[in-house]
């Protein structure tokens, strides 16, 4: 959490709170979840969906340090990366809890409001419109998830207004399909080069089209 501690959960059987935590697996295919699709991460049952903030963003937030873009990318790692390479980023933990979970996550208002964000975007990575051929599946269900996501995204942060904080809003994704998410094209595209990125990041938020 923002305050530095362990975010904490309930459930139907546990009402104190227990301590929630994420599995990266080594091996997706050896965890299979429900529908027989490998699993990259795992969270325990009944946890929610939770935001995860880096070390860095804490510290701004427990200093009062005003930064003025907040990224919002899927996947710890992501956020991470990006934050060792000058961004200010956090994470959700997966598209489709953000797309069809409750209630957005509290700390991102306590993060706008203390450190006096003005630009919020959101980041998906460059598979985010891909059809899937899975069988029983809609080809499309991909594309939708992520719009309705989106959608979603763009609903919250807009009803700041209505609070008198005015948030100017930007979807950015991955161009190359040959580098999945933006940790890739840190890792792998841009590596030792990697602060090209923010370069080209603050010039195509001022870019007429965004490029």
């Amino acid at each position: 959490g923002l305050d530095g501690r362990p975010i904490t959960y309930r459930t139907d059987k546990n009402k104190t709170g227990k301590r929630l935590f994420r599995m990266r697996w080594a091996n997706p295919n050896l965890h299979k979840d429900k529908h027989g699709n490998p699993m990259k991460y795992a969270s325990p049952y009944q946890s929610g969906s939770h935001l995860y903030i880096p070390n860095h963003i804490i510290a701004l937030f427990k200093k009062g340090l005003p930064f003025s873009t907040l990224i919002i990318c899927e996947g710890e790692k992501k956020a991470e990366k990006l934050c060792r390479h000058g961004f200010n980023a956090v994470a959700v933990m997966g598209i489709h809890n953000f797309a069809t979970g409750g209630d957005m996550p509290y700390q991102f208002e306590q993060l706008i409001k203390e450190c006096q964000v003005k630009n919020i975007v959101f980041l998906l990575d460059s598979d985010w419109q891909d059809l899937s051929l899975k069988s029983g599946k809609s080809v499309d269900q991909r594309p939708k998830t992520f719009f309705s996501a989106v959608e979603k995204f763009q609903r919250y942060f807009k009803a700041y207004r209505l609070t008198g904080i005015e948030l100017e809003l930007y979807l950015a994704h991955g161009k190359d399909p040959v580098y999945k998410g933006i940790d890739d094209v840190l890792v792998r595209q841009l590596k030792k080069k990697e602060t090209k990125l923010l370069e080209d990041f603050n010039a195509a938020v001022l870019d007429r089209e965004g490029q």
